[in-house]
């Protein structure tokens, strides 16, 4: 390292320092933005479990019902279905229930697709998996282009509840959804009373613009500050090449 050292000029072993200081600065803004996006995504999957969670304790409130003697079963689970067709959350987001039939489940009930109600969830259109994860604290796998349905079935079969990410169209303000179809996350989770499954999901194609602005700002604001000891290192030379008479 010495002799490399001593080979460069003094004007490159100075400006050398203000390299380096920009690859390290640049390592560190790498880092904290995976970071970040990290807790983001972290944070959109503990908020869709609490939603799913507060779903299932509403069903949860109708099989008491019927625990008690209160409702007859078939009119416990009714009641339970009416009541989560029609929680919202964010305006257009929604919950959907669906059963355990193997190989390919039935859709119980969906929100806002109530033709899909009753029908088995076979359509090629829902085979847009991206990923699953069993549990809350389990690994994350690539299983795409999978039925979604299917591997929010092996997500409860194997841990009870879990997360899967897929391509879905976003609702339109005038009715009707897009063409494109965009990132989203659900939680899932079993009722093993009824054999159900509860789930619900939130986009999150938009984490990629909020990393791709972070990283414009980060990386803008490291170039600026290497760029400020550029300056002050051509000061530095300046004032030393004048020291030792040029």
């Amino acid at each position: 390292m010495e002799m490399l050292l001593r080979n460069l000029s003094l004007r490159n072993r100075l400006s050398l320092t203000a390299v380096l200081a920009l690859l390290a600065m640049l390592a560190l803004v790498g880092q904290n933005l995976f970071s970040v996006r990290t807790v983001l995504y972290q944070d959109r999957q503990t908020k869709t479990r609490h939603l799913v969670e507060t779903a299932t304790s509403v069903i949860d409130h109708y099989h008491a019902l019927y625990k008690a003697g209160t409702l007859g079963e078939d009119e416990a689970k009714q009641q339970a279905i009416a009541a989560v067709k029609h929680l919202r959350y964010e305006k257009t987001e929604y919950f959907w229930i669906n059963d355990l039939t193997k190989p390919i489940p039935k859709m119980i009930m969906h929100s806002t697709v109530p033709a899909l109600d009753g029908k088995i969830l076979d359509q090629t259109r829902f085979d847009k998996t991206i990923s699953q994860q069993a549990g809350v604290g389990g690994e994350r796998t690539t299983v795409a282009g999978k039925n979604l349905f299917v591997n929010v079935n092996e997500v409860v079969d194997q841990a009870g509840s879990g997360f899967v990410e897929y391509l879905w169209p976003k609702p339109l303000p005038a009715g009707g959804v897009t063409d494109e179809l965009f990132v989203k996350l659900s939680y899932v989770q079993k009722y093993e009373p009824w054999g159900w499954v509860v789930g619900s999901g939130v986009y999150i194609d938009d984490l990629d613009l909020i990393f791709k602005e972070n990283a414009k700002f980060s990386i803008g604001f490291a170039v600026l500050i290497t760029f400020g000891l550029l300056l002050v290192g051509m000061a530095v030379r300046k004032s030393i090449v004048s020291e030792f008479g040029g």
